[in-house]
């Protein structure tokens, strides 16, 4: 589990990787930079933080095997601006590819992202 404090907001993360395990590849996708590098695309306003909002979104992605994010859907919904802070993010981030066999590889996977109430 991980902790990333930015602009006096607090974000927690686990190694999505392993949520479920997946077969279809042996190399997970991932952000470039690490998980600090995606999270560095959110900006929790204040308005935001007054009223205590937080909770796990958590987002279906979809790469090619370049690396490239075919889409973004929103299976578990905190507030609709969290939401979509999380689909942008996800949208502006550069990943790495998902390996299998050490070739590239499309990639649909769960991502959570945890928003601790201020």
């Amino acid at each position: 589990m991980g902790v990333v404090r930015q602009q006096g907001a607090e974000y927690e993360y686990t190694d999505y990787r392993l949520i479920p395990p997946q077969k279809a590849f042996d190399v997970a996708a991932a952000p470039e930079g690490g998980m600090e590098a995606f999270i560095s695309h959110f900006s929790y306003p204040d308005w935001l933080r007054e009223k205590h909002v937080g909770g796990i979104v958590i987002a279906l992605v979809s790469l090619d095997a370049s690396g490239r994010v075919l889409s973004v859907q929103i299976v578990r919904s905190v507030y609709p601006f969290l939401d979509r802070m999380v689909r942008e993010a996800i949208l502006r981030t550069k990943w790495t590819p998902a390996l299998k066999n050490k070739n590239p590889t499309p990639a649909k996977f769960y991502l959570p992202v945890q928003f601790n109430k201020p």
